[in-house]
């Protein structure tokens, strides 16, 4: 099952406390792989009213992240993480099962 740390629990809550998202019922972070980028495979997210059916879901200190089906098994080991530095912010993977990456970490080989 996809892990969610701390630090991207705190960010998928600030992202869902939005005004954009203010009327979702229960506003969570979607992810999925998908085929593309220089690696082979992509992450895909999404801020979405609650989870479509068979999404797995995760709780993490206060938010909730879907997981597509499909892409369960591929997340299996996965750590979601979120770091900010001085010029930039963004989530970043942890796959311990990827064996090579793309230049810029956008996308992943397995």
């Amino acid at each position: 099952m996809l892990t969610v740390t701390p630090t991207a629990a705190t960010r998928v809550r600030e992202i869902c406390r939005k005004p954009e998202f203010a009327a979702f019922r229960r506003p969570g972070l979607r992810v999925k792989v998908v085929g593309g980028g220089c690696a082979g495979f992509s992450y895909e997210v999404e801020v979405v009213d609650g989870p479509l059916d068979g999404d797995l879901v995760v709780e993490s200190g206060g938010a909730a992240v879907f997981v597509d089906p499909k892409s369960a098994p591929m997340l299996e080991q996965v750590t979601l993480d979120f770091k900010r530095t001085m010029m930039a912010s963004s989530f970043e993977w942890r796959n311990p099962a990827a064996t090579g990456t793309c230049g810029c970490g956008s996308s992943f080989s397995v």
